[in-house]
C-alpha cells in the first residue's frame, strides 16, 4: 500500500509539474512568440535561414572540416618554423626531455581546429532564436555576446583583451576586424545588468508577461545575423568548408 502512495504522489507531482511548465511556456514563449510574429511577419522566415545555416555548415564541419588551420603558420618566422619541426620531431621519436612532450603538446593545440566546440552552437543559437521571439530579450543579448566570445576562442589562441585576440585572426581583413570590434562593444555593454538593462528595457516592463518591442527587437535581430555572419567566415577561411557548398546545399532545402 505504501509502494502505491507513494507512485500515486510521484505521478502528481509529475503532473504539476508539466502543467507548471505548460502555463509558463504558453505564457513567456508561445503568446509572445505570436506577437512578434504579427508585428514582424517575416521573423519566422529569418529564424529558418539562420536555424538552416548553422545546421548546414556546422554538419559539413564536423563531417570535412579541417582538423588542423595552417594558416597559424602565417604569423611564424622561419627559425619558429624549424624549431617546431624539431620539437614535433624529438616527441615521435621519443627524445627524453621531459619538456619535450610539453612543448609538442602547446604546438599541436595551437594548430587544432575546435571542432568539439560545434557541440555547443546548434543549441544556443536556437535558444538566441526562441528568446528573440518571445521578447525575452535580454537574454539573447548575452547568449549573443557568449558566442562571439566562443567563436572568437575557435578562432585563435590568442590570449590577451578581446580587441587583441581580434586583431590576431589571420584571416579577418581589416575592416572586418573593426566591424567584429564595433559589434563586441555593443555586444559587452549588455554584459551586466546595470546601465544598459535599466536604459534600454524598463524593469517594470520587463516585470509584465513579456511583449514585442520594436526597437529592441530590431538590435537582437541584427546582432543575430551578424553574429552569424562571422560563423560563416570561419566555417570558409578556418575550416576550409567551401561557400558554394554551404549556398548549394542552403538552396537544396
Amino acid at each position: 500500500m505504501e509502494n502505491n502512495k507513494n507512485d500515486t504522489d510521484l505521478r502528481l507531482l509529475e503532473q504539476q509539474l508539466k502543467d507548471k511548465i505548460n502555463g509558463f511556456l504558453d505564457s513567456y514563449v508561445a503568446k509572445p512568440a505570436m506577437q512578434t510574429v504579427d508585428k514582424e511577419i517575416e521573423v519566422q522566415q529569418d529564424i529558418a535561414v539562420i536555424f538552416s545555416l548553422h545546421k548546414i555548415t556546422e554538419g559539413f564541419i564536423l563531417d570535412h572540416g579541417e582538423d588542423y588551420y595552417s594558416g597559424c603558420l602565417d604569423t611564424c618566422n622561419k627559425d619558429q618554423v624549424e624549431e617546431m619541426k624539431q620539437t614535433l620531431n624529438d616527441f615521435i621519436n621519443g627524445e627524453p626531455d621531459g619538456g619535450v612532450a610539453k612543448k609538442a603538446s602547446e604546438i599541436i593545440n595551437k594548430f587544432l581546429n575546435k571542432k568539439h566546440l560545434m557541440a555547443y552552437l546548434e543549441r544556443e543559437i536556437k535558444w538566441i532564436g526562441i528568446s528573440i521571439l518571445s521578447a525575452s530579450y535580454i537574454s539573447p543579448f548575452i547568449l549573443i555576446r557568449s558566442v562571439f566570445e566562443l567563436l572568437i576562442g575557435i578562432s585563435t589562441e590568442k590570449n590577451g583583451s578581446m580587441s587583441e585576440r581580434i586583431d590576431s585572426i589571420t584571416f579577418f581583413k581589416d575592416d572586418e576586424k573593426k566591424n567584429v570590434k564595433k559589434l563586441w562593444n555593443k555586444l559587452n555593454a549588455w554584459a551586466h545588468p546595470y546601465g544598459k538593462w535599466e536604459k534600454e528595457i524598463c524593469p517594470i516592463y520587463y516585470s509584465k508577461e513579456p511583449l514585442y518591442h520594436p526597437k529592441i527587437y530590431k538590435e537582437c535581430h541584427e546582432y543575430y545575423f551578424a553574429l552569424t555572419d562571422i560563423f560563416l567566415v570561419i566555417a570558409v577561411e578556418r575550416f576550409k568548408i567551401a561557400a558554394l557548398e554551404i549556398k548549394e546545399s542552403f538552396e537544396n532545402l
